[in-house]
């Protein structure tokens, strides 16, 4: 379609500029959009004491957020798990363990507990 002037009035094959920053930007949950708002307000007012008021927020919390958000991005304002990176097996799960390996060792084709469960 031609405008009056006789330029083609597509904007189809042109890049606008910035746009491939922005599509590389990550999908932010509704938890970090609201930490991104507290983030955007501390940048506007420069004062973190007022921004937590008007957010209704523990200093704490918002230091914390402040920091991963400086160290790792937008990244930084989704959730971390919360699953323990090691958890301590108590001694009696692992005779257990032990105890059943032996048992299924020691087992025959024959044996009558074998022999039950067949049909």
């Amino acid at each position: 379609m031609k405008s009056r002037y006789g330029v083609s009035m597509n904007t189809y094959g042109y890049v606008l500029p910035g746009a491939v920053k922005l599509a590389r930007l990550p999908a932010l949950g509704p938890e970090a959009k609201r930490r991104l708002k507290w983030i955007d307000h501390y940048h506007r007012c420069r004062n973190a004491r007022l921004t937590c008021r008007h957010f209704d927020l523990p200093p704490k919390s918002f230091y914390k957020w402040l920091k991963r958000y400086q160290q790792s991005g937008l990244t930084g304002l989704e959730n971390r798990s919360r699953r323990p990176k090691t958890v301590r097996q108590s001694a009696v799960a692992l005779e257990k363990i032990n105890a059943a390996s032996l048992s299924d060792e020691r087992r025959t084709p024959n044996s009558p507990s074998t022999r039950s469960t067949r049909f």
